[in-house]
């Protein structure tokens, strides 16, 4: 069960919510760097003037830490014996993932009941974290948003922790529950088996099932899907 270990400012309810697990990256030099979606969103929400708030599940060093890491921001922490470690390795351009620990996934009842009105909510998961409940705890209602980046859904890892795309299994259940789905490219041509005509058509077909769609394509920008029409 998660708590509250850094409070909303002014208390209340935040603007903005981001929920699923904060990260340690690897680097080359062996130290470590916060990441996850949650931990980006969430500061780029407080930086432009949002009151943003995290839910995660961490390790108690990275519980003691978080709050110095995240000043300003609310925090609710599911205690967890691991905190999700990547190590990425570079070869010929191209990324090896491998996902060192995993914390433990988190439920609905780790969202505190009084930030469950947030009018923005992003769904952040990057190790299959988030069960599909976390979908349907956040109805649509006018004024708010609620928007997944489904990375982490789309990633399985083997025995040795090496990452690999699979297909989102809930994905036909949980896009119409959406506002907004944003995704990469890169995200779906490994599950084409690089085709890109094969992810053009999954994402065509997705964008049909929801609002708005945002697919970037690094240096080629982004292609908005808005109920199905394409506007890059």
């Amino acid at each position: 069960m998660s708590s509250i270990i850094q409070p909303i400012q002014n208390g209340g309810v935040p603007e903005f919510l981001a929920i699923g697990h904060v990260t340690r990256d690897a680097q080359p030099d062996g130290s470590f760097s916060l990441g996850g979606t949650v931990t980006f969103a969430a500061v780029t929400a407080s930086r432009l003037g949002l009151t943003a708030a995290i839910v995660t599940c961490v390790d108690s060093q990275i519980l003691a830490e978080l709050p110095a890491h995240l000043p300003g921001i609310g925090l609710s922490v599911h205690p967890s014996l691991a905190t999700t470690t990547f190590a990425n390795q570079y070869h010929d351009g191209f990324r090896i993932q491998y996902l060192r620990d995993r914390a433990e996934s988190l439920n609905i009842e780790d969202v505190p009941g009084s930030w469950r009105s947030a009018p923005v909510v992003l769904l952040g998961p990057v190790a299959q974290e988030l069960p599909l409940e976390f979908v349907t705890l956040f109805p649509r209602r006018p004024g708010a948003i609620i928007a997944a980046t489904p990375q982490g859904w789309l990633r399985r890892w083997d025995f040795d922790g090496r990452v690999w795309p699979t297909p989102w299994a809930a994905a036909e259940q949980a896009l119409p529950l959406l506002d907004v789905l944003i995704l990469s490219h890169d995200d779906l041509l490994p599950i084409a088996a690089g085709n890109r005509a094969e992810a053009d058509a999954i994402l065509s077909h997705w964008s049909l099932k929801i609002p708005l769609l945002v697919a970037t394509d690094g240096r080629h920008g982004a292609t908005l899907f808005q109920r199905g029409a394409a506007e890059r």
